[in-house]
């Protein structure tokens, strides 16, 4: 029981209502008027404990304050005091201050979007992305979620993934300032300069119509320096177009390196990292790799059926992959792009595609063969289980129920062409 309770008056209680309380409970509990018992003599010396804090005013500031940080605070409270921190530029008190509030109730949305703010504030970047994909999972329409979800992309490297992010937000606000400009920003490092012009003179109409807005005026010198670098890159375009498909050969070399050696994080941080153009190549040319692979595979295991249609069926699996994130993403409103369904179900198939024609190839015992293969069908379970989550946004239930589904489907269809044809 704290002081106020034992006089019997509120938290916002008058001093002069705090002395009335005293002198009515005083005579009430006094040992002169009600007999020396314990129980009186114990209550009236709480009491008077009581007003001796509470008639002070620099004490009862101090009981105060001991009372707020013991006092379970709401959510509405620690929101408050979050933005109040964040207003101020107390970044990490107002993460402190968000998180505790997100542990009542952690579907707030907005929450987490103020969270990324204040993380991008101090350059936790990681975090940031974190929590705007929490933001789409929450509420796909959060157009300031992919806003914070491109600049920390950006920040991070990831510029191409950057734009797609800016363009998605763009889409959902239209008007949105911020977004063009720093899309524009983000092509200009692509040396996209035609888009990036397009974009900055966008931001600028926008942040023009801005009341007291002064953002437009840094805009022009950026123009004007993306001009001249525009007539500069239009002689070097051939050259460009030339060094396109060694770069997607190399691309999809390092994608199955770090995907093999990093089931965990590998390909959904390539992923990032590859141009958006690219990773529709890698994953087509992927695609079309695995089914020359499983082609010679079944080959190898006596399979009579033309090449030509072995060919159309060993598309089959990575298709099965593509469909699987494509329609469940759609139909769940899971963040991401077809062009990253494509990327992810195309390579993933084409490492343990390679370890079935080894195992073939091999006069080893059937034994051995079954324990490399069931290596690598681990391998590629943690492989689709993680970039069901980085590429695809899955949440983690959506992504351990239909790991183990597309698997025990994929596999059956390899098996049956061989057994069956």
């Amino acid at each position: 029981m704290n002081y106020y309770e034992i006089l019997g008056i509120p938290g916002s209680a008058s001093t002069k209502e705090i002395k009335t309380a005293f002198r009515r409970l005083a005579r009430q509990y006094h040992p002169d008027f009600n007999g020396n018992s314990q129980e009186n003599l114990d209550k009236f010396r709480q009491i008077c404990l009581a007003y001796e804090v509470l008639s002070d005013s620099q004490q009862r500031r101090d009981y105060d304050r001991i009372l707020e940080l013991d006092r379970p605070q709401s959510y509405n409270t620690l929101y408050s005091q979050g933005l109040n921190h964040a207003q101020h530029k107390n970044y990490p008190a107002a993460i402190d201050h968000y998180t505790r509030a997100l542990k009542i109730d952690p579907r707030q949305w907005q929450l987490y979007l103020k969270r990324a703010e204040a993380y991008y504030r101090i350059y936790n970047y990681g975090n940031v992305l974190e929590d705007c994909r929490q933001v789409l999972q929450l509420n796909p329409t959060c157009f300031e979620a992919y806003y914070y979800l491109g600049l920390s992309r950006q920040r991070l490297g990831y510029t191409q993934s950057a734009i797609e992010a800016y363009g998605r937000g763009i889409s959902l606000k239209p008007d949105y300032a911020p977004a063009y400009y720093a899309r524009g920003l983000a092509l200009s490092e692509l040396h996209n300069y035609q888009r990036a012009i397009q974009d900055l003179e966008k931001a600028a109409v926008l942040f023009a119509k801005t009341p007291g807005g002064n953002r437009d005026r840094i805009i022009g010198p950026k123009l004007k320096n993306l001009r001249k670098k525009q007539l500069q890159g239009r002689k070097q375009s051939l050259t460009a177009f030339l060094s396109l498909v060694p770069g997607v050969v190399q691309n999809l070399l390092s994608s199955v390196y770090v995907m093999v050696i990093n089931p965990k994080d590998g390909l959904g941080e390539q992923f990032l990292k590859i141009a958006k153009n690219q990773t529709l190549s890698i994953g087509i040319l992927s695609m079309v790799l695995t089914s020359i692979v499983l082609v010679f595979t079944w080959l190898n295991w006596g399979n009579k059926l033309p090449v030509l249609i072995l060919f159309c069926l060993g598309l089959v699996p990575s298709i099965l992959l593509i469909l699987s994130s494509y329609l469940v993403r759609i139909t769940w409103q899971f963040y991401g792009y077809l062009e990253g369904d494509i990327f992810m179900g195309g390579l993933i198939m084409l490492p343990v595609s390679v370890v079935l024609l080894i195992t073939s190839s091999l006069e080893i015992a059937n034994e051995l063969k079954m324990v490399i293969i069931l290596i690598a069908i681990f391998h590629l379970t943690t492989i689709t289980y993680n970039n069901y989550l980085q590429i695809s946004n899955f949440t983690k239930p959506m992504a351990l129920l239909m790991t183990p589904v597309i698997l025990t489907i994929i596999f059956p269809v390899i098996w049956s062409i061989y057994y069956y044809f």
